[in-house]
C-alpha cells in the first residue's frame, strides 16, 4: 500500500523531524509504503540534508525534497505547488499511490486534486486553523486569500477520507460548522502532537536524581518567536520575572525569532547574561531542558487557538518540567489543571505572571518529586509517540486494509 505523504514543512528543520519523520517511519514498520514529498529551506537542507536521507533509507522510505521558495510569498507558495504538482502527476500514476497525506493546508490543494485526478484517498492532517490563525496574527489580511482558503478548508473536510485535528475542542467546534454533517463525525479523529518519549527518558533519570538548587530558579523557553504567539505578552512575562526574581535565569532555546528577542532585552535594560539564547538541533534538545525548572510560553486565546497543541508541550513534560502558560489553548488547560503539572495564567496581568512564578516556586520546594512525575505520566498519558503511530495505523487499516 503505496502512500504519499505531503508536508510543506522540510525534514531538515525541527517540526518535520519531530512530527513527521517519526510517524511515517512507524507506519512503514506496520507495512505501508511511503513516498515524502517535503519542501526544504536550502541552508537547512545543506547542512541536515544527507543525515535525512541516510534515515529514511534505512527506512526504505523514498524522499522527493523540493525547493521551498519564500520571497514574493504568494506567488513563491503558489510556484512550489506547481512543481509539486507536475512531480506527482507522473509519479502517482507510476508507483501506483493509494493515498496521499496531507500535512496542513497548502499540501491539502494537491492532495484533493490528484483525489479528483486518480480517485486516490485523501487524508487531511489539517494541524490547526491554518487560515484564522494567520488572520488573528496579523500575518493575513481578511482578504481574497484568506477567504480561498477558508472556501478550501470547506472542500478538504467535505471531500477528506479522514480528518485528523489536533484537539478535542477543534473537533467540537468543526461539528457545529453548518456544512459538517452528522454522517461526516465518523471520519474526525484527534492526534495531538506526540513525541519520542524514549529521547527524554535519561534526562528525565537525571533530573530526578539531582537535588535543585534554590538559590537560583531556570525557567526554559523552547521554541520560535514568531506573530503565532502573544509576543507582548512575552515580553510582559519575561520583564516581570527578570526584575521580581533576581535569582531567574533564562534559557531561551529559540531558532526563529533571536533578533527580535535580543532587541527586546536590550531595549528593556535586562541583564543580559542572565540570558542564554541558542538555536538547539533535535538531537539536542533534551539534554538542553537539563537544568530548567520550569517550562513557559504563551499564546493568545483567539478561536484558531481552539485547534492548536503545542509541540513543545509533550517535550517540555516528557523532560519532568511543569509549565506556565496562557488560557484557552485547546486542550492544554485541561491537561494541565487536571494533572496538577503547572500554571495556567487567567489573564495576562502583571499580578497573574507573579502569582503564577510564586506558585510554581512554591510547588518545586514541597513536592519536587512529585512534580516531576506527573509530568512524565502526563507526557506518557496525552503525548507518547507509539500511541500515535497506533492511532494512525487504525485510522490507515480502515482506509487502506493490508489484506
Amino acid at each position: 500500500m503505496h502512500v504519499v505523504y505531503i508536508t510543506y514543512n522540510g525534514l531538515t528543520e525541527p517540526l518535520g523531524q519531530s512530527q513527521v519523520m517519526p510517524y511515517v517511519i512507524g507506519l512503514t514498520r506496520k507495512g505501508y509504503r511511503f513516498t515524502i514529498v517535503s519542501y526544504e529551506k536550502p541552508q537547512k537542507f545543506a547542512e541536515l540534508g544527507a543525515e535525512v536521507r541516510a534515515t529514511l533509507k534505512a527506512h526504505h522510505i523514498r524522499w522527493k525534497p523540493l525547493r521551498y521558495h519564500q520571497r514574493f510569498s504568494l506567488l513563491a507558495t503558489v510556484y512550489d505547488l506547481w512543481i509539486g504538482f507536475w512531480l506527482l502527476l507522473r509519479y502517482i500514476p507510476r508507483h501506483r499511490v493509494r493515498a496521499i497525506h496531507c500535512r496542513s493546508y497548502i499540501p491539502s490543494i494537491l492532495g484533493l486534486i490528484f483525489k479528483k485526478l486518480y480517485r486516490t484517498r485523501f487524508i487531511f492532517d489539517m494541524r490547526a486553523f491554518w487560515a484564522d490563525e494567520r488572520l488573528e496574527s496579523g500575518a493575513l489580511p481578511k482578504n481574497r486569500v484568506y477567504h480561498f482558503f477558508k472556501a478550501m478548508e470547506k472542500r478538504f473536510l467535505i471531500n477528506a477520507d479522514a480528518v485528523i485535528a489536533l484537539t478535542k475542542s477543534a473537533i467540537e467546534e468543526m461539528q457545529t460548522w453548518p456544512y459538517v454533517s452528522a454522517a461526516m463525525h465518523g471520519k474526525f479523529h484527534r492526534i495531538t502532537t506526540c513525541c519520542d518519549l524514549e529521547r527524554f527518558q535519561a534526562v528525565y533519570e537525571q533530573r530526578l536524581a539531582r537535588r535543585r538548587d534554590e538559590s537560583v530558579l531556570n525557567l526554559v523557553y523552547l521554541g520560535g518567536i514568531s506573530p503565532l504567539i502573544a509576543i507582548n505578552e512575552l515580553w510582559d512575562f519575561l520583564r516581570l520575572v527578570h526584575n521580581h526574581f533576581p535569582h531567574a535565569r533564562f534559557n531561551m532555546l529559540v531558532g526563529a525569532g533571536q533578533d527580535l528577542l535580543r532587541e527586546f532585552i536590550s531595549r528593556g535594560k535586562l541583564q543580559m547574561d542572565r540570558f542564554s539564547i541558542r538555536e538547539v538541533p533535535y538531537s539536542e534538545v533534551p539534554q538542553a531542558l537539563l537544568d530548567a525548572d520550569i517550562g513557559f510560553w504563551f499564546t493568545p486565546p483567539v478561536f484558531a487557538k481552539k485547534a492548536v497543541a503545542p509541540t513543545r508541550m509533550g517535550e517540555t513534560l516528557a523532560a519532568g518540567i511543569p509549565i506556565i502558560t496562557g488560557h484557552s489553548i485547546g486542550d492544554v488547560d485541561a491537561i494541565i489543571t487536571s494533572n496538577k503539572i503547572g500554571y495556567v495564567t487567567k489573564d495576562f496581568s502583571a499580578a497573574e505572571f507573579e502569582a503564577a512564578v510564586n506558585f510554581m516556586t512554591a510547588l518545586l520546594a514541597e513536592e519536587r518529586t512529585q512534580v516531576l512525575q506527573r509530568c512524565r505520566a502526563a507526557a506518557e498519558e496525552q503525548f507518547s509517540l507509539e500511541q500515535g503511530i497506533e492511532q494512525y495505523y487504525e485510522i490507515y487499516k480502515k482506509l487502506l486494509p493490508l489484506s
